[in-house]
């Protein structure tokens, strides 16, 4: 189908899809769904996608994808624990119910989900390192994967922060995504200048991130956020390049770090929401 307000856009050096999204009232969804042949790191300047301004969800016929791997068969005897750790058996953790988080008194639901979900937004960020590094075929299926934490992790925020704040902490953190995307492809071809650059994005995503609860609530600490954030981009970046130069043992034990400090930003969020809970 044609739509009036379709329109054709030339990428510009440092242009973001949520950039994009933001200058042109839409969302990083229907840039993704609209340019099909655009995915996460490869965005370059020159290129030409389609935007359609102030559309809120996409318009645009998808075109079939390859869909995701099947989801792993429930664990019969497993019983939720009151706090996930990373020796956590890892079926249990992926097959758990992913519920509405509930606003349970002394929090254990509400800290349970938010760890999950950063402990999968980080495997699956490394699920993609190997995949891009190395051209594995599942590039696409967990491409999708990973985009989906995004989402999933902001949804835990709705019932404490607003229908507004969720939307713009998915944008964030699935420009967080896309970045890293770009930062990984930049490792493979070895490209510093490139990395550099990118590592600047993150940074200013990261800021992004941590101004969007600051200015909603004093119950986060804006300094250590940011801190959190950085620590996170930096230990990621690393991992990438550990990988890209076969350092498999350096490799896993930086992911052994980065699962460590998830959980730590799991934490974080959780005290902040109830510290607004608890403030009503």
């Amino acid at each position: 189908m044609n739509y009036p307000n379709r329109i054709s856009y030339t990428l510009r050096r440092g242009d973001t899809l949520y950039k994009i999204a933001q200058r042109y009232r839409t969302t990083v969804e229907v840039l993704q769904a609209e340019n099909p042949h655009v995915s996460p790191g490869t965005l370059h300047p020159g290129d030409v996608i389609t935007i359609v301004p102030g559309a809120t969800q996409s318009m645009a016929t998808a075109k079939p994808q390859t869909p995701p791997p099947p989801p792993m068969p429930p664990v019969s005897n497993y019983t939720p624990v009151r706090h996930m750790t990373h020796t956590a058996p890892a079926a249990a953790v992926l097959t758990m119910a992913i519920d509405p988080p509930l606003a349970d008194d002394n929090g254990l639901l509400l800290n349970k989900m938010m760890r999950m979900r950063w402990v999968q937004h980080v495997m699956w960020t490394r699920a993609y390192i190997l995949s891009a590094l190395h051209g594995i075929g599942d590039q696409q299926a967990v491409t999708n994967r990973v985009l989906r934490t995004a989402p999933d992790i902001a949804q835990l925020f709705s019932p404490y922060m607003g229908e507004a704040f969720t939307r713009q902490l998915t944008q964030l953190l699935t420009e967080h995504i896309n970045l890293f995307a770009r930062i990984v492809q930049a490792i493979r071809l070895g490209n510093m200048e490139m990395i550099n650059e990118v590592t600047k994005e993150l940074v200013t995503n990261a800021d992004a991130i941590a101004a969007l609860f600051c200015d909603k609530t004093s119950c986060f600490d804006c300094d250590a956020m940011r801190r959190m954030l950085y620590e996170h981009v930096e230990l990621t970046k690393v991992l990438a390049m550990q990988r890209r130069e076969q350092r498999f043992a350096d490799d896993i034990a930086t992911y052994d770090k980065i699962e460590q400090q998830a959980l730590e930003m799991a934490d974080t969020f959780t005290k902040g929401l109830l510290c607004m809970k608890n403030s009503k």
